[in-house]
């Protein structure tokens, strides 16, 4: 721990941020954000900088976005769906990242696209939100629809080290390989694509952040701005809880009119064993309330809830727009 905190100051407003502690010691950090005029000269970008053990900065890569926010990012260790021994090679480390109406992965290395940007079925929702599972195999995001999805990393084959262009079966280069070099390097940097598992639908409002349970690739968790927070099985898309929560008594009337409460659930998260969920909610105005919620048995009646709320405190005196929990489930930044 510093004593005296070291704040980097960046040209553009932050959406997202996501930090990831490496094998090897190191550390990577990567923002997101932007959302300026061309006039001001403030463009929409990603920054990923890594740090060596004791905090000092040495490697920063900065990912243009163009004319699309990324919103928000995570940071994950993954094999990108490809079949290797995995005890000569290491994961890769990739940064998802949440662009418009797309999943976009880089590479935290290079900042390279490791995958084909894809592209929601359906209707454009905007992704607000990703996840990585802890082994690297699955990709979860949220939409501004309130739609949840979840996403298997399946490997591309890769073209030939030797750089010999693919011939197709007649041997005359005019089959299924790449014939423009715009194809040949669209090959190179697709590693991997993503393929549609679940879709989750329950949500009435927009979702704020997901996240998988630790350990266990099927149970995650996803929360909004409809007041509540949901466990999903996120290989076949059943609802398996719901947890509604409470920001304080709601706001007083105006005049004769009655304000209705909205609650945002910005943040969500569980505890490292998966036993408890933690939430964070608050009004559009007032105060912000820290959620702690176990994980009860399973009841066959199914008359007893998944989860019970065991203490809600008041954590902040406005509204919070994320969380984060720590990997020892110690402490939680808002």
């Amino acid at each position: 721990m510093s004593s005296k905190p070291e704040i980097t100051k960046v040209a553009f407003p932050v959406f997202g941020i996501a930090w990831h502690t490496h094998i090897n010691g190191t550390s990577i950090l990567a923002h997101c954000g932007g959302g300026g005029s061309a006039r001001s000269g403030i463009g929409n970008s990603i920054v990923i900088t890594h740090y060596t053990p004791d905090s000092q900065a040495y490697m920063r890569l900065t990912i243009d976005t163009m004319d699309q926010i990324c919103v928000g990012v995570a940071i994950g260790a993954s094999f990108l769906g490809h079949n290797v021994d995995r005890n000569q090679f290491d994961p890769d480390v990739v940064v998802i990242a949440a662009v418009g109406n797309e999943i976009r992965l880089y590479s935290a290395f290079t900042g390279r696209l490791l995958s084909k940007e894809h592209t929601l079925e359906a209707e454009k929702a905007g992704v607000n939100c990703v996840a990585m599972s802890a082994d690297g195999t699955m990709v979860l995001c949220g939409c501004e629809s309130g739609r949840v999805l979840s996403y298997k990393l399946q490997g591309l084959p890769q073209p030939d080290p030797n750089g010999e262009e693919k011939k197709g079966e007649d041997g005359d280069g005019d089959g299924e390989g790449p014939n423009t070099q715009e194809e040949k390097e669209e090959e190179v940097y697709a590693v991997t694509e993503l393929i549609k598992l679940a879709e989750m639908v329950s949500h009435e409002k927009a979702v704020c952040c997901v996240c998988f349970r630790p350990g266990e690739v099927a149970s995650c968790i996803s929360s909004a701005k409809d007041g509540s927070c949901r466990e999903w099985d996120a290989r076949t898309g059943k609802m398996l809880a719901v947890m509604q929560c409470s920001a304080g008594p709601p706001p007083a009337q105006r005049g004769g009119r009655k304000i209705p409460h909205q609650i945002l659930v910005r943040g969500c998260a569980y505890s490292p064993g998966g036993d408890f969920v933690y939430t964070c909610a608050s009004g559009r105005r007032g105060k912000a309330f820290l959620g702690k919620w176990k994980r009860m048995k399973p009841d066959p009646a199914k008359k007893m809830p998944a989860f019970l709320p065991v203490e809600n405190c008041c954590v902040a005196e406005c509204p919070v727009s994320a969380m984060s929990m720590s990997g020892d489930g110690t402490m939680a930044a808002l």
